[in-house]
């Protein structure tokens, strides 16, 4: 490899290295949306503004109570984007739940042939 392909190899990846880090920057900027953490009696008087926060971009809003995180308020658009993943999430933590009663008795859990006919005639009832 010749002199001159090494030096244009070494300015394509230094340009390369600072596009990704400007990317980077530009995507943290436009795309990291504020999270602003709101007491509950706080979201319940200003329920109204904390809408309009999210609904022009503001920021997202994390409710509070008792200094937990116990809701969230995001734009409907990133919602409908992300509810399938939503959704998996808390079939994952059922199943969870499920094992570790499992684990917790195993003496009390349900061969798989009776479930099975148990979840085909729930089936059928609501059918």
């Amino acid at each position: 490899m010749g002199e001159l392909t090494k030096a244009v190899i070494c300015v394509l990846c230094v340009y390369i290295v600072q596009h990704l880090r400007e990317t980077a920057w530009i995507r943290k900027e436009i795309c990291s949306m504020p999270l602003i953490e709101v007491k509950s009696s706080e979201a319940r008087k200003n329920f109204r503004d904390l809408l309009d926060n999210v609904m022009t971009g503001d920021s997202d809003i994390m409710i509070l109570r008792n200094g937990k995180q116990i809701a969230a308020i995001i734009p409907a658009d990133d919602y409908t984007d992300i509810r399938e993943e939503l959704e998996d999430l808390r079939l994952s933590r059922i199943a969870d739940e499920a094992y570790d009663e499992y684990l917790a008795d195993k003496e009390a859990a349900i061969p798989y042939d009776e479930f099975s006919a148990d979840l085909i005639s729930a089936g059928e009832e609501h059918a």
